[in-house]
């Protein structure tokens, strides 16, 4: 069987997640059981909030262990090149190279959550650009225009 690759952040993730859905389900499971020790449940909306939170939380474990099956961590690149699962710093700034905001780090992946997760994705305008790349500007176009990004990347040990 062929194995999936995905980088160790994503892993570490997966696995963070899934302990987390565990904790959650004991306690939606606990839920439904004292919501069901009211009696009724055809009119019982604890009981039904509480089986739709298990259903989910099922369902997600299901994904997260299907995401999981049969994986391989890539192994990061310790070159110059800026390939999946590396660490990057990036700095918007102007065509100058005059920096517009704070730098900020991502991690390089196949699925994107700047915002939350600090994770660049590689099918972004930015992620696309940068991918098997190295150390310098980069000049994107995107929907709002041209962007400037000044790109360096991070090695961990």
């Amino acid at each position: 069987m062929i194995s999936k690759q995905i980088t160790q952040y994503r892993y570490d993730a997966l696995i963070k997640e899934q302990e987390k859905l565990n904790e959650d389900l004991e306690f939606y499971l606990d839920e439904q059981r004292k919501a069901r020790d009211k009696g009724d449940l055809s009119e019982n909306e604890e009981y039904s909030t509480a089986s739709k939170n298990v259903q989910q939380s099922r369902q997600r474990l299901i994904q997260i262990a299907d995401e999981l099956a049969d994986v391989e961590i890539i192994e990061i690149d310790k070159g110059p090149r800026i390939g999946l699962g590396c660490k990057v710093e990036i700095i918007e700034t102007d065509e100058n190279h005059k920096p517009l905001a704070e730098p900020r780090q991502f991690y390089l992946d196949e699925k994107g959550d700047t915002i939350i997760d600090k994770v660049l994705g590689i099918h972004s305008v930015l992620g696309k650009a940068i991918l098997n790349g190295t150390n310098g500007s980069y000049k994107i176009q995107t929907e709002m225009g041209t962007m400037y990004y000044d790109v360096k990347k991070i090695l961990e040990e």
